[in-house]
């Protein structure tokens, strides 16, 4: 299953339950903008970075198919 059909299905289980804390949906962008400022803007709560992968690609057991962009930027 593609990521963006994961994400559709995540997204529905919460609507669904009406889940909250402690579940958590992690934010979600396809900009790399908005990737940068939630970067800069979450560095003083001493988040590392912001993990991302493919929209189109599938789910394969016990592979990691995701790449970890870290905050080594300037954000003044």
């Amino acid at each position: 299953m593609a990521c963006e059909r994961r994400r559709a299905a995540l997204e529905e289980v919460f609507r669904e339950h009406q889940l909250t804390a402690p579940w958590v949906l992690c934010s979600s962008t396809t900009g790399p903008d908005t990737v940068r400022k939630w970067l800069c803007s979450w560095n003083a709560v001493g988040l590392e970075g912001v993990v991302f992968k493919r929209l189109g690609s599938s789910y394969r057991s016990s592979v990691r198919g995701w790449l970890k962009y870290t905050n080594a930027m300037n954000c003044s």
